[in-house]
């Protein structure tokens, strides 16, 4: 019973007027590109945005979480824990509306645009150009998606 409350309430965290169109737009998209092309173009919208949306200037990682947090809980799109992790950053966003937007079997590319979005983010403020971010984790079941903060590979 609880299962089924907690994928109730996950529903209704993307509004009904979106759930169709969203979920027609990624199937559309997933006929015409593959997943590389995908989650690249997800990339650069989530940086777009973060270009849209700058956040004040942080000094702490904790200043920067609640900024970040203060503009996901203004659209309703969960939350973020960002921890340094022996001597690795680690962000976790939760419950995040895509897996009921863009449908769950495409969070492997979809999700790409919160990695880009974040990276953006992390370089606005300070974090040096060579790092990136890469997904580590998904739990499509709550909308909870971990990254880690890497060197930039060369096959990018």
């Amino acid at each position: 019973m609880e299962k089924d409350i907690v994928q109730y309430l996950i529903t209704q965290h993307c509004s009904a007027q979106w759930r169709g169109f969203m979920g027609a737009l990624a199937q559309e998209l997933t006929q015409h590109l593959t997943p590389n092309n995908l989650r690249g173009l997800m990339r650069r919208a989530g940086q777009r945005f973060a270009r849209q949306h700058p956040l004040p200037e942080s000094e702490t990682i904790g200043a920067l979480q609640s900024a970040i947090n203060a503009l996901w809980q203004s659209m309703n799109w969960g939350w973020v824990s960002i921890d340094d992790e022996h001597a690795q950053l680690v962000i976790r966003h939760y419950l995040s509306p895509l897996p009921v937007s863009m449908l769950p079997e495409n969070m492997p590319w979809s999700n790409g645009f919160l990695e880009g979005a974040y990276e953006q983010w992390l370089h606005q403020s300070g974090a040096d150009e060579s790092l990136c971010l890469r997904q580590s984790a998904i739990d499509d079941s709550t909308g909870t998606v971990e990254y880690r903060l890497e060197h930039r590979s060369f096959e990018r």
